[in-house]
């Protein structure tokens, strides 16, 4: 039972990293936007 309750924990928190993870990448991809119609616009 403890065991399984271990798994649940990492397996959990693995999926509140993956969601960051794809979160930084949006708001990377963003900024990258942004960024190049910034210098288009120059």
């Amino acid at each position: 039972m403890i065991r399984y309750g271990l798994l649940t924990i990492c397996y959990d928190s693995l999926r509140v990293v993956d969601g960051l993870l794809i979160l930084a990448n949006n708001i990377l991809g963003l900024l990258y936007f942004f960024d190049q119609g910034f210098q288009k616009k120059k």
